[in-house]
């Protein structure tokens, strides 16, 4: 009851002191701003946690359902940076010149700080990873950070990006090809490593933000003339895509993602053209979305470990998200002066 409870209070958190748009303008475009995507950020990181909490706990009906969302969310942070990256690479004459510091050093020195004390934590708990442990996980599909593949995953498409774009001279439609054999490749390769299908499921989405940067205009006018019938047959799709993989062959299930994520995707842009989030809470969680998804693991280890084991489903995952939440900010002030420090000097 008190989980069900909270998930409608979080439900309610994205509508809270939204804006209405009325009416759509083709100059105005809110839905595709930078605090719009970091309250969407913001939203989405707080329910993945949720998703992985839920796949560890039994209560809550309303809550159960975020078993199903973990993919949608991950879409969210895919389809921002695909379309960021694109927009940012199109627009700035010197944009691969400073890529190195502003693109990959603030995702990867964070995660090698938080790796270093996950690494201690699992020490703590009696569990000790020597380095050829962490090669051998790794390279199995199972790294030591079990939620750390979407940032692997986004590191090595930060490089192809950053290869892409000295090949093809910011070329937008040869870019989005190379994306797209990229994508082919990173399937079979996680196929034949015996990845978990989470580790490619949702890796088009990326390309998807990417083609959305590329031809936003056109993008924007399609979904806008098209938003009667695009908002039901969406949503439909959505809801049926997202229990049908746990009933179908493995086979299919790859066809069903892309097409449930590409949908959720525009099913998500079409109602931001109505009505954009625009509150502080989304917008703090949002600025620090990526150390929320990196710390909550940790929690989640300590939490009911060796040392301290919170039984009470309910308690356990408040527990869980204030010292996620907390941790965070305190991560990302600490490493924040780094991370502007490296994107100052050349690197």
């Amino acid at each position: 009851m008190i989980l069900d409870l909270m998930t409608w209070l979080f439900y309610g958190l994205l509508f809270f002191q939204g804006k209405e748009i009325t009416p759509l303008k083709e100059n105005e475009k809110p839905w595709l701003s930078k605090a719009c995507g970091q309250c969407m950020k913001g939203w989405f990181s707080i329910a993945i946690i949720l998703h992985h909490l839920s796949q560890r706990t039994r209560g809550g009906y309303i809550f159960r359902h975020f078993l199903f969302a973990g993919v949608f969310c991950v879409s969210c942070f895919l389809f921002y940076s695909g379309y960021g990256l694109m927009k940012s690479c199109l627009s700035k004459p010197d944009y691969e010149k400073h890529y190195l510091r502003r693109r990959v050093l603030p995702v990867l020195v964070p995660f090698v700080i938080y790796s270093i004390i996950l690494w201690f934590a699992y020490c703590c708990e009696g569990t000790v990873f020597s380095f050829a442990d962490l090669m051998d996980g790794l390279s199995h599909g199972e790294p030591m950070a079990i939620f750390s593949w979407y940032v692997y995953f986004i590191l090595v498409f930060y490089a192809v990006f950053c290869f892409l774009m000295k090949v093809c001279h910011k070329d937008a439609r040869r870019m989005i090809r190379g994306a797209l054999i990229f994508n082919v490749i990173w399937i079979v390769f996680c196929f034949m490593r015996g990845f978990g299908i989470w580790w490619y499921n949702t890796a088009h989405i990326i390309i998807f933000g990417m083609y959305y940067g590329a031809y936003e205009d056109p993008c924007d006018a399609w979904i806008r003339t098209n938003r009667r019938w695009i908002i039901p047959v969406c949503s439909l799709i959505v809801l049926v895509c997202s229990w049908l993989p746990y009933l179908i062959p493995w086979f299919f299930q790859l066809p069903v993602y892309i097409i449930s994520t590409i949908s959720f995707t525009v099913l998500m842009v079409a109602f931001l053209m109505k009505r954009v989030p625009d509150n502080a809470v989304l917008s703090f969680l949002g600025s620090i979305s990526f150390e929320l998804y990196l710390v909550h693991e940790l929690f989640i280890l300590l939490l009911r470990g060796k040392h301290l084991y919170i039984a009470d489903d309910t308690l356990w995952i408040i527990a869980v998200m204030v010292c996620s939440i907390t941790a965070a900010y305190l991560f990302r002030w600490i490493s924040e002066p780094l991370k502007a420090r490296l994107r100052r000097n050349k690197v």
